[in-house]
């Protein structure tokens, strides 16, 4: 089964990074899952993640309009996130990464994933962040907060 991982990383320069990612079942990391969903989370991180969740919830139910059907529902960094046809069936959401080809929207394929997935690496990641706020990223090196990530 693969896992999301979330961990500080320290670089060469010293400078302690706060990472999640996907790792498959070989342990070598699934940079799909990791380029899109793990990154498209990390950076939503606070109240861009409950908007988010909030549109996803208003689609669910049929209360969404998209101020125009030909943008993504939602966006950060050149991560483009889509909660509705024809790009996310119900129930799932599909991010794309504009910065890397092959996950791109012109010349790619977006990932879809569905909303129990979103969740778990929304936890994760909320979990994650509260941890470096209470102990501080130095703390942090070398320790890895891990979960399953559900097949579906």
């Amino acid at each position: 089964m693969k896992k999301i991982v979330a961990e500080v990383m320290s670089l060469s320069n010293k400078s302690l990074y706060p990472r999640i990612y996907c790792v498959s079942d070989d342990g070598q990391e699934d940079q799909a899952v990791s380029l899109t969903l793990c990154d498209t989370v990390w950076e939503l991180n606070g109240e861009p993640i409950r908007e988010l969740e909030r549109i996803a919830k208003n689609a669910l139910e049929g209360r969404y309009v998209p101020d125009d059907i030909n943008l993504p529902d939602f966006s950060i960094n050149d991560k483009f996130i889509w909660i509705r046809p024809p790009f996310a069936v119900v129930g799932q959401v599909c991010i794309s990464n504009e910065n890397v080809p092959e996950l791109s929207v012109d010349t790619g394929a977006p990932q879809s994933f569905t909303m129990s997935q979103f969740k778990v690496v929304a936890d994760l990641a909320s979990s994650f962040l509260a941890e470096i706020t209470h102990q501080g990223r130095e703390r942090l090196v070398g320790c890895k907060f891990e979960v399953d990530f559900p097949e579906r």
